[in-house]
């Protein structure tokens, strides 16, 4: 699994984004939400993260750019993403890519 930490340009907004190469979904903060397209599912999609089950409703559309990249995604949104921000402290490690 990998995590790369990068801001996405959505209209006149820097979001900072977490990707990570093994997640099966994208999530999205409700306070992060902003002026975005948001749909309410059907039904709800359950999912654990951080240890805590949560059934989420909401899906918001993000439309932005990446490194002058253009790109288009959904993302869950959820009340929050419970993330140590002391993890995507990556000074400590080396700038190359090395896999084992």
């Amino acid at each position: 699994m990998g995590r790369i930490l990068e801001p996405i340009n959505v209209g006149r907004r820097s979001l900072w984004t977490l990707f990570d190469t093994g997640a099966s979904q994208n999530y999205i903060a409700e306070h992060a939400v902003g002026d975005l397209h948001v749909t309410k599912m059907q039904g709800a999609y359950r999912v654990a993260i951080d240890g805590k089950h949560r059934a989420l409703s909401k899906r918001a559309d993000l439309e932005g750019k990446i490194q002058g990249k253009r790109v288009m995604f959904s993302a869950l949104v959820i009340d929050d993403l419970g993330v140590d921000k002391k993890r995507l402290d990556h000074s400590a490690y080396p700038d190359e890519f090395v896999e084992y």
